[in-house]
C-alpha cells in the first residue's frame, strides 16, 4: 500500500513560507528511525508529493496509515522534528512552522 506526504514549511506567526528548507523524512519502526527521503523545499514552502510504504499495522477506523517522522532545518533557525500519520490511499500535507533563532549581538 502507498501513501503520499507533502510537507510545508512556513515561518511561525508571520506565515511566510521557507524556501530550501531540508526535509529529512524517515520511517519510524518503534524507537527506530529509517531515513526514507531528503527534500528542498520550493519557494512556496512545499516540497514535492512523496510516495511511501504503508505497512499497514496501524488503523484508524476503517483507514490504514504509518507514522513517518519529519525533521526540518534551514539556516537561522531552530530545527524542529514531528511525526505524521500518512494514510493508504491518501495525500497528508504536514505543516511544519520554523522558528528563527535569537542572534547575539
Amino acid at each position: 500500500m502507498k501513501g503520499y506526504l507533502k510537507v510545508c514549511v512556513h515561518m511561525a506567526d508571520k506565515l511566510f513560507p521557507v524556501k530550501n528548507a531540508r526535509v529529512k523524512i524517515s520511517r519510524l519502526d518503534g524507537e527506530t528511525k529509517t531515513v526514507v527521503s531528503n527534500l528542498l523545499t520550493d519557494e512556496n514552502g512545499y516540497t514535492g508529493e512523496l510516495s511511501l510504504n504503508i505497512e499497514g499495522c496501524r488503523k484508524k477506523g476503517t483507514k490504514v496509515f504509518d507514522v513517518y517522522y519529519i525533521n526540518v532545518e534551514n539556516d537561522g533557525f531552530a530545527a524542529v522534528g514531528e511525526e505524521a500519520e500518512v494514510y493508504s490511499g491518501e495525500v497528508t500535507v504536514h505543516s511544519v512552522e520554523l522558528i528563527m533563532r535569537e542572534i547575539a549581538s
